[in-house]
């Protein structure tokens, strides 16, 4: 660790900028001091991104709120570890998708999942891409929303991962902190850690008041302008209207002044804030029962037990809500309605694609799921794929990566980990396991029963016998099958 000190006041952009210039690693990662991050995780992924050559990784968040912190409706929410669900993409194409998304909104919802160095994971050159183009790794006066719109135009691929990875704290001090207790809010030439230009390069359709939804917006436009990246579409300014208008309505007058400044006519610009109002105000109706989970049905980090990880996963999916009575409740009828869906008939695939990509798997919608089909950890797997009665898969953080119009039939078991058998002081269910991805291309054939060690490659068009073990790599069109699987001296397809 080394702590960098400058005497001399500067902008919150310029000490970030300067953090980064001062790292040397192949990936960055910027906290906030009441932050935390998951140290063995983080570089565990940092090696499979630099393997899979992936630009950015963004794993799950889980969220402690310090004990300073009070909300104004919901006491008793200090000291509290949760876990956020993640936001997943599939490619640089759900990347621009999703930027494109954040950019018709002006940013007002917050990143919405986009990769970024705050709290994520980017490697050095898309940085430096950023950097050699706008003089800035930050170019905006919000570092995390400047950054994610900055790197979204040089990102191509993005590795997201289903356990956490970083802790995020909502302390007094902080952002987010203040955003909860309604106190982000003020004059924009009194906020001293902003750019010094702040006040004038303001765009005059932006609300001219310091608040989350108006410096995320102003930073937004800022890093596309500065940036070039035309193709990520015009911002939008009903949602950051509405945003302003629900959590800032003692601006008033400030708001409809930058609405006079709008590109949009009103006739264009109302319809669409009722939309936007309505969707706001549904966020912040889940936001609030969420928060009522954590206050009621858990109890405080430290009080009773803490994070359970270890590298191969980390068992804080619902941290708190296992050590209250009526959070077991919860978590039990959770698991019910999980049964439910996985249980149900052919005809409800669709149901169980939607449930897994709900919890961090990567499934297209063109692809099938039959009744029984359990799921841990990562997969990822592509269109006209199918996935018969009672299988296994095991991806964990390394994950499966399955091709297009791939056939498994019953029973079969896929695992991307093996237990760690190095030491033989520690016993082995206690040792860390041992990752590698299992990928299998398009147009491969694996009959029941077989099972599918780690690290495996199964080229394209290949077939495997039923019952069989491949503990190797196949090549593609190979017919193979044994315990472990070979050729079966059968011609190739």
């Amino acid at each position: 660790m080394h702590y960098a000190y400058t005497g001399e006041w500067i902008s919150v952009v310029d000490n970030c900028d300067a953090a980064v210039r001062a790292c040397s690693g192949d990936y960055v990662c910027m906290l906030g001091d009441d932050d935390g991050i998951m140290l063995d995780e983080a570089l565990d992924e940092m090696a499979a991104a630099k393997r899979e050559g992936a630009d950015a990784v963004m794993g799950a968040v889980l969220l402690y709120t310090w004990p300073d912190i009070t909300h104004r409706s919901i006491s008793g929410l200090g000291g509290k570890l949760y876990r956020r669900p993640m936001l997943t993409g599939r490619g640089r194409s759900d990347i621009l998708a999703d930027a494109r998304r954040v950019v018709a909104r002006s940013g007002a919802m917050g990143l919405e999942g986009l990769p970024c160095v705050y709290q994520g994971f980017v490697s050095r050159e898309v940085l430096a891409a950023v950097e050699s183009r706008t003089g800035s790794y930050f170019p905006g006066a919000s570092p995390d929303m400047a950054n994610a719109i900055g790197i979204a135009a040089f990102v191509k691929r993005c590795r997201h991962v289903e356990r956490p990875l970083v802790i995020a704290g909502h302390s007094r001090s902080s952002g987010a902190g203040r955003g909860t207790m309604r106190e982000h809010r003020g004059s924009i030439a009194e906020q001293r850690h902003l750019p010094a230009d702040t006040v004038q390069t303001w765009y005059p359709q932006i609300p001219f008041f310091w608040s989350g939804p108006t410096i995320y917006a102003q930073s937004l436009r800022s890093a596309i302008d500065r940036t070039g990246a035309t193709t990520l579409g015009v911002p939008g300014d009903a949602c950051l209207y509405s945003a302003c208008f629900i959590f800032e309505r003692s601006y008033a007058g400030d708001i409809r002044l930058a609405m006079r400044n709008s590109r949009e006519s009103l006739a264009t610009l109302i319809p669409q804030m009722f939309y936007y109002a309505a969707v706001i105000t549904a966020k912040r109706a889940v936001q609030f029962r969420n928060n009522l989970l954590v206050r009621f049905f858990s109890w405080p980090f430290g009080d009773r037990g803490g994070v359970h990880c270890r590298r191969d996963h980390c068992y804080s999916n619902q941290i708190g809500l296992r050590t209250s009575p009526m959070g077991k409740i919860l978590l039990a009828l959770q698991s019910l309605f999980r049964e439910i869906i996985i249980g149900l008939p052919d005809e409800f695939s669709k149901f169980r694609v939607s449930y897994y990509n709900r919890h961090g798997c990567r499934i297209s919608r063109g692809a099938s799921l039959s009744p029984n089909v359990r799921i841990r950890g990562l997969l990822e797997m592509g269109a006209g794929s199918s996935i018969a009665q009672n299988g296994s898969i095991g991806g964990w953080g390394a994950g499966v990566f399955i091709g297009e119009n791939v056939m498994i039939a019953p029973n079969v078991v896929i695992v991307a980990f093996d237990h760690g058998i190095a030491s033989l002081d520690i016993p082995m269910a206690h040792q860390d396991n041992v990752e590698a991805p299992v990928h299998i291309e398009d147009d491969v054939w694996i009959g029941s029963n077989v099972t599918i060690g780690k690290g495996v490659r199964i080229g394209k068009g290949s077939i495997i016998g039923a019952n069989s073990y491949v503990n190797r790599d196949i090549a593609p069109y190979k017919i193979v099958g044994g315990v472990p699987a070979k050729n079966n001296q059968e011609p190739e397809r």
